[in-house]
């Protein structure tokens, strides 16, 4: 199981309780030798992949003492990674007795990711960020900039530094059936319908739309993907034309002849 748990920032803190045992061998004379130098706090930082990155060191406080208990505000956590943070204590005699093991991650970068369109063994990318992401209620601009007479394969990636992808959604939002080259499809997130992303997404049917994808990562932090553009399959073969001829029908003529198509 994973250990870590993730937030925007941590305030961490190490406590030392004094061992209140048999009075006749721990006595307040030896309680009052604990020694702050000898508490060891060890801060690892690393990325999702498992590497050690920088961080920012916090501003630590100043031991404090209520009876038997000791207490170092280590600082506040703000930079981005998956921290580990171990403690350790050694008395007089040398022995080192380990105070505990904390993890937490820290996280507040949204995720990235790309929409690829399949070209036989190619991929393409055919992505665009939706910006103001909080306040996207309405509509975005398209253009018709894609067109397919076959199945249509879109690719859909994710990617997340720090605490890593919890989710990849997609929706396919249809455009107006008036919808000429440009036209306007719905931001409004919070109202559709979102599957998750297992394969390649396959538009089989007919469908003029537009493909937007959200991508969560552990922390909560949502980024929202479009297609750069509306998207058209058609599969269906155009009708054959009808021509006919107003004058009268016959093989051969010696004049001009009037014909509709």
């Amino acid at each position: 199981e994973n250990p870590y748990y993730t937030v925007h920032s941590v305030n961490a803190e190490v406590s030392v309780e004094d061992f209140d045992g048999d009075s006749q061998v721990w006595t307040e004379k030896f309680k009052d030798r604990f020694d702050s130098s000898r508490v060891n706090v060890e801060v690892s930082v690393t990325n999702s992949s498992g590497e050690t990155i920088n961080y920012t060191q916090p501003t630590q406080g100043s031991w404090t003492t209520d009876g038997t208990t000791h207490k170092l505000n280590i600082g506040k956590f703000t930079s981005n990674g998956n921290y580990a943070i171990k403690a350790t204590y050694q008395d007089e005699a040398g022995n080192k007795v380990e105070l505990g093991k904390y993890y937490f991650t820290v996280d507040n970068t949204a995720p990235t990711g790309t929409i690829k369109v399949k070209q036989g063994d190619k991929e393409k990318d055919y992505y665009q960020a939706v910006e103001d992401i909080e306040k996207q209620s309405g509509l975005k601009k398209f253009v018709f900039n894609l067109f397919h007479l076959n199945d249509l394969h879109f690719v859909l990636n994710a990617s997340d530094d720090i605490s890593g992808v919890k989710s990849i959604e997609y929706t396919v939002v249809d455009a107006p059936s008036d919808a000429s080259q440009t036209f306007s499809a719905s931001t409004d997130f919070s109202k559709m319908n979102w599957s998750p992303v297992t394969e390649d997404v396959v538009i089989s049917a007919d469908r003029n739309a537009v493909i937007y994808q959200k991508i969560t990562d552990k922390a909560g932090n949502i980024t929202y993907i479009s297609s750069n553009g509306g998207f058209i399959v058609d599969k269906a073969n155009p009708n054959e034309p009808i021509v006919t001829v107003k004058q009268e029908q016959k093989e051969v003529y010696n004049s001009d002849i009037d014909a509709n198509v």
